[in-house]
């Protein structure tokens, strides 16, 4: 017989935080009771509204589901493309130290409550599974313990313009590279002879931020795992820079100035 607190599955090591994000400008107007009827301008900021905390992911699931029903109508009111942004659900190991600063998982969820993206791999949770000598920096590195994603489970594709969430800004961005497949990590293992998983952060994508004021300055982003599809009409001009900008970073054209961002 399954009791009560196995089937809400309570995890006592852990605290699952719900939050959930909305468009600043829009919001703006909801408060009014105005409907906003022109998007926002990449980039804008987001209100970050806490929901609560949980002791089991599917508890925090059963809250957003509720959140979902109760205001799906008030988001649609105010033309939601533009309005909410998303839900999120970010895990955080207890009894460690700094746990706080490094998540355990994250998973993001659309405006209807569907899964869009999880990221189950953190600096944390990053075993040493293996290591490796780097001749240039004479240190010993950690491989890690990240086995690659299926393909359903990597939503975007290289070129794809996609919404990105940094903090509480968010940009229009094209992607570079998606998180590495488990198809593509099998291939190199078998190259190898051996099996050998790789470390968290390549459960990511690598996406390009250009300045539209200054189309001559690409910005790398290459640690990205809050990524969104594009959800706002985007002008011909933001398409084009995107694209131009896209074709110089995989060209390295010298007349563009490429910008690390970690």
């Amino acid at each position: 017989m399954i009791t009560r607190r196995e089937y809400i599955g309570i995890e006592k090591d852990s605290v699952f935080i719900l939050d959930s994000y909305v468009r600043e400008s829009v919001f703006e107007g909801y408060k009014k009771g105005i409907a906003v009827c022109s998007p926002p301008e990449f980039p804008h900021i987001l209100n970050t509204y806490r929901i609560g905390y949980f002791t089991s992911l599917l508890q925090a699931q059963f809250v957003m589901k509720n959140e979902v029903n109760e205001h799906w109508n008030v988001y649609f009111r105010f033309n939601d493309y533009t309005g909410h942004f998303c839900y999120m659900i970010t895990e955080f190991r207890l009894n460690e130290t700094e746990c706080w600063n490094q998540p355990e998982t994250r998973r993001s969820y659309l405006t209807n409550g569907r899964l869009e993206e999880a990221c189950l791999t953190c600096e944390r949770s990053n075993c040493a599974l293996e290591y490796y000598w780097d001749e240039t920096d004479k240190q010993k590195h950690c491989i890690g313990n990240f086995r690659g994603r299926m393909p359903k489970e990597i939503r975007f594709k290289k070129g794809e313009i996609v919404e990105v969430m940094d903090g509480n800004r968010v940009f229009a961005g094209i992607i570079v590279e998606p998180p590495v497949s488990r198809e593509f990590l099998q291939q190199c293992n078998a190259k190898k002879g051996y099996e050998s998983w790789i470390h968290y952060s390549k459960d990511s994508y690598s996406v390009l931020e250009c300045d539209i004021t200054n189309k001559k300055t690409i910005r790398h982003k290459p640690l990205c795992v809050y990524v969104f599809p594009l959800r706002i009409p985007l002008s011909d001009t933001w398409r084009e820079a995107l694209q131009s900008a896209y074709n110089s970073f995989l060209h390295l054209e010298d007349s563009y100035e490429i910008v690390e961002i970690n």
